[in-house]
């Protein structure tokens, strides 16, 4: 093979590595979107370190729900 060739074929290699890469991080940043989505909506969320402020309404109407449970074991 002439010297040209194997640039050609590494740099298309470095392309399609790159555009791998990419992908990834791509499909990683849709994954943390869903998962604070998700926990967003879920019972005993607790905000994430980087949420600063009081808490809203819903959390604490929640809880207050809850602490007026019966919880005596059956």
């Amino acid at each position: 093979m002439s010297k040209t060739l194997v640039e050609d074929i590494l740099a298309l290699e470095a392309q399609l590595l790159s555009a791998s890469l990419a992908v990834q991080a791509c499909s990683l940043d849709v994954l943390k979107a869903e998962m604070c989505a998700l926990g967003a909506i879920m019972p005993g969320h607790i905000p994430a370190a980087d949420s600063h402020g009081p808490q809203d309404d819903a959390t604490q109407t929640d809880a207050m729900v809850e602490a007026e449970f019966d919880n005596m074991p059956v």
